[in-house]
């Protein structure tokens, strides 16, 4: 494995013999950078790339969502449709989108989906238990879920995707999210739960209340970190846990998105730390977990621009700018090339 040190000095002297002021192109120049690191070469590359959705709904969504959580399903819909934000920046930014389902309990009608668009049942439950009665998976069904994100991980790489676009359906997951940072992080839940997908004042109160209430539950019955995770992580996050472990472990460039993204990785790092290596922060959300999940990651996010969408929208932002910052390593002419 090439050096990391050596490797970031070799981009930097790269990027500061280019015909241009030295460090004139600011944090693009810094992306170039971490391009390179996590992909393990001053010639990086950014296409094939990969918009990989993972879909489940949450029973605990009545205790947590402005929503129901059978509207999963309809924005699963709508994306594999084509017609949803991300499905519509996937086709713009060249990323071809795939969409699981782990998890929903009602039908997103894939059948009609977008000839561009790939979709796929893999259903591990039929939405997620309510976690303040119940763990959200057996052990069973977590490693299945972890199982599944693996296995897609190597269905891109088999593909020859070089960067994977990580995204979710999933309402009330933010509550999950939430509680898997508190777990994680040893922070007060109510220090980390959002409004979601637009909770009121009154929602927001009921949301911090019952987060709480999950993760008082997971650790009065489990001793070990690893069950109590378990008792809050939703089908669709630990799928994109696994898949961010095995994607890491294959070279793979990730690009985390938002919230959910952070808290699927944070599963991830309690077992697999270095797997972060190979990982990119798109952007840091409105969630007030976010930022802490990101400091514990190590990781800088790229826009700041409040976004709380999901579905990898934020990720997918991302990809022009990644690709200006592979052109500056593998297109950019040196001074030296001007003068000859």
């Amino acid at each position: 494995m090439v050096n990391a040190g050596e490797l970031q000095a070799e981009a930097r002297r790269r990027l500061d013999a280019l015909a241009k002021p030295p460090g004139s192109l600011g944090r693009l120049e810094e992306l170039a950078i971490a391009l390179c690191m996590a992909q393990g070469t001053v010639r990086p590359v950014t296409s094939p790339r990969l918009h990989l959705v993972w879909c489940a709904d949450y029973a605990s969504a009545v205790h947590t969502s402005a929503w129901p959580s059978h509207v999963s399903a309809l924005v699963a819909r709508t994306l594999a449709r084509g017609g949803g934000v991300s499905s519509v920046w996937a086709r713009r930014f060249q990323a071809t989108t795939r969409i699981v389902d782990v998890g929903l309990a009602h039908d997103p009608q894939f059948a009609s989906a977008h000839a561009s668009i790939e979709t796929h049942t893999s259903k591990v439950v039929s939405g997620v238990r309510d976690m303040l009665v119940h763990d959200a998976l057996t052990s069973e069904e977590h490693t299945a879920c972890w199982a599944n994100g693996q296995a897609e991980a190597e269905r891109a790489a088999a593909q020859g995707v070089r960067v994977l676009v990580l995204g979710e359906v999933g309402i009330g997951n933010t509550a999950s999210a939430a509680a898997i940072a508190a777990l994680v992080l040893q922070l007060p839940p109510e220090d980390l739960v959002g409004r979601g997908a637009g909770a009121d004042d009154g929602q927001l109160a009921r949301k911090r209340t019952a987060v709480a209430g999950m993760v008082d539950r997971a650790r009065l019955c489990h001793k070990h970190l690893t069950g109590q995770l378990r008792a809050v992580a939703g089908a669709e996050l630990v799928a994109m846990a696994g898949c961010m472990q095995r994607a890491a472990e294959l070279g793979l460039v990730v690009i985390l998105d938002g919230a959910l993204a952070a808290a699927a990785a944070l599963l991830v790092t309690v077992h697999a730390p270095a797997a972060r290596r190979t990982w990119l922060a798109s952007h840091r959300g409105s969630e007030p977990l976010h930022q802490h999940a990101l400091q514990h990651l190590q990781l800088r996010p790229w826009l700041e621009w409040d976004l709380r969408l999901g579905e990898g929208s934020g990720a997918l932002l991302l990809l022009p700018m990644l690709d200006a910052a592979a052109d500056l390593m593998t297109e950019v002419s040196t001074l030296d090339d001007a003068l000859q």
